[in-house]
């Protein structure tokens, strides 16, 4: 078969060909790049190994693309486990062992590299690439680049928001510490007063303390990606995070939330204060400030700084 960057030939021992990746947590733009690759009489089936999506939007994209493909081939929607950690873990054991099956991959941000620099991804080039640019946004392709070249598909992109208990804050926090106050304020009041936030050591712990970090005015890396650059700004972030794990702001169990208990806040009546889950997806941004069912509101604000 004719394959575009992503759908790999199907071929055998030290002919096999690396697969295409995507990134982020999301959909829509990887498919009708895949729908335009090269016909084939075989009419092989192209395994897609991504999280697994509860909405269908996933299954229905998969299917609209085997649809327009003429019969040229047809996606397989492979599921992977739903923590972060798992799906990475599942992928690297498979193409470290040669497995011929693996064709298109949804990757989170920070393996793109990873996987380019061991081989098993193929580089987009040509109007492949330039289909993947057209309209991406900068910051989401440079995650997709390795060593000047791209090597996944952005799809999707998410930010952190506060939400938080509007009838409780009537005014949210700018700061971490503003937040603390605030939750440890009501406390004292014998009002709801918990700060979720993923604590757990996996994606969740790594990403909070990341974006404490950076909102710090820090990074872990020099500019050149060679040195470690942690200093004050990890302190500060670092010393806002034990600040909250040892206030009365702190969720039991913090050290536990992953991201599928975490996300909807809008939907649970357990959530208080200010409440900080790290990127809702795009099926929760509609829901942001209607009711909970005990009928307490819920508003969103940028996510305080550190």
């Amino acid at each position: 078969m004719n394959a575009g960057p992503g759908v790999r030939r199907r071929t055998t021992g030290a002919g096999r060909r690396a697969a295409l990746a995507v990134t982020a947590v999301g959909l829509l733009s990887l498919l009708p790049a895949a729908c335009s690759s090269g016909g084939s009489s075989t009419s092989p089936t192209l395994n897609f190994y991504i999280y697994p999506d509860n909405s269908g939007a996933v299954q229905q994209a998969v299917d609209t693309c085997t649809a327009q493909s003429g019969g040229r081939y047809k996606i397989s929607y492979q599921k992977l486990p739903s923590a972060a950690d798992g799906q990475r873990q599942q992928m690297v054991r498979r193409l470290a062992a040669h497995d011929s099956g693996m064709d298109i991959l949804g990757l989170d941000v920070t393996w793109a590299a990873e996987f380019a620099g061991a081989g098993w991804i193929r580089e987009w080039t040509g109007a492949n690439k330039a289909a993947v640019e057209k309209g991406t946004l900068e910051v989401p392709l440079q995650t997709a680049s390795y060593n000047g070249k791209l090597y996944a598909a952005p799809y999707n992109s998410n930010t952190q928001l506060l939400w938080y208990r509007s009838d409780l804050v009537p005014t949210p926090p700018k700061t971490w510490d503003q937040m603390i106050d605030m939750a440890t304020a009501l406390a004292k009041q014998g009002k709801p007063h918990y700060i979720e936030i993923q604590g757990n050591q996996y994606e969740g712990a790594t990403v909070w303390f990341n974006t404490m970090l950076a909102s710090a005015g820090g990074s872990v890396l020099t500019p050149d990606n060679k040195h470690p650059s942690l200093g004050a700004p990890a302190v500060d972030a670092l010393t806002i995070m034990h600040r909250l794990a040892t206030s009365p702001a702190a969720d039991p169990s913090l050290s536990v939330p992953r991201m599928p208990s975490t996300r909807p806040p809008t939907t649970t009546s357990r959530w208080s204060s200010p409440t900080s889950p790290p990127r809702p997806r795009p099926t929760h941004r509609s829901r942001c400030s209607r009711r909970t069912r005990t009928g307490s509101p819920w508003s969103r604000a940028p996510r305080p700084s550190s």
